[in-house]
């Protein structure tokens, strides 16, 4: 329900900025720059949301409780994505039975440790 309220909050942010670009005489670039400003911006934050819901996810299964051993929250990670640059917050977990150690929200998402941006 976040995605749905920040999509609604933005949708009317931006359409705003369109009905203030109309009344101040805004030229077509002007409105088309900001527009497409507003919306990589949406995308990012869109993302973020996904990702770290999705993290959240990971961090309360039961399935994941079984194989898997939170060592830390709130790891840091920043990706480049079509609309920008984006810095997300996720778990880093250990397999109890390998010993491996994996972000398991990355691993799920096809995220890979060169996706930097």
């Amino acid at each position: 329900m976040d995605i749905i309220r920040l999509v609604e909050e933005k949708t009317l942010s931006v359409s705003v900025k369109i009905l203030e670009a109309l009344e101040d005489g805004c030229t077509y670039q002007d409105l088309e720059a900001n527009l497409k400003k507003q919306f990589d911006q949406l995308g990012c934050e869109i993302l973020k949301v996904f990702l770290e819901s999705l993290d959240q996810k990971q961090l309360t299964s039961k399935a994941r409780k079984r194989r898997w051993t939170v060592v830390r929250r709130n790891d840091s990670k920043e990706i480049l994505t079509p609309f920008g640059p984006l810095t997300y917050e996720r778990s880093y977990y250990r397999n109890k039975e390998s010993k491996n150690y994996c972000y398991l929200v990355d691993e799920k998402a096809g995220i890979t440790p060169h996706s930097r941006a």
